[in-house]
């Protein structure tokens, strides 16, 4: 069975982590939200999206992203991006391979994703593992972008128990 997933304008967010005890230092990840055109699966219009997230593109400001092309290993490798889509009941496992920006406009991106998804892993088996090469424009609000990058260069007010 095939399937056809035509993805709609996305977001770009970021936000600030760490967490020390997993060995992450404080650092901007990025995040995509690709909504899907709604399709018919199963008898039913199904209204889903893709969801990235834990994306370390080694940059802290949004705008060093314009023309830039990325490469990502697969899941479980080091510095795979946390990928999924929700269909048949599970968050079936995306995995994006490639990201390559477009020239920065005021609050959008033109951008190229290669992604693979493994229905096989939890979800409907029967639709295998299709992957597509996506062209996909990015919305994004540039105010908070720069605020994700005004709280990573303020310095942290952590408290220690010692």
């Amino acid at each position: 069975m095939e399937i056809e997933l035509l993805p709609e304008a996305g977001e770009l967010r970021s936000t600030v982590f760490e967490n020390e005890h997993a060995g992450i230092l404080r650092s901007v990840f990025f995040s995509i939200v690709i909504p899907i055109t709604p399709f018919n699966f199963e008898g039913e219009t199904v209204e889903t999206s893709v969801r990235l997230d834990f994306i370390d593109f080694g940059v802290t400001d949004w705008r060093l992203l314009s023309d830039k092309s990325f490469v990502f290993p697969v899941n479980p490798e080091e510095g795979y991006i946390d990928g999924s889509m929700y269909l048949g009941n599970s968050h079936n496992p995306a995995d994006v391979t490639r990201i390559a920006f477009g020239g920065f406009r005021e609050s959008s991106v033109e951008v190229d994703f290669d992604i693979t998804f493994d229905f096989t892993y939890e979800g409907p088996s029967k639709l295998g593992k299709p992957s597509f090469t996506w062209r996909v424009v990015l919305n994004f609000d540039p105010n908070t972008l720069d605020a994700t990058l005004r709280e990573f260069l303020t310095p942290s007010n952590r408290r220690t128990n010692r």
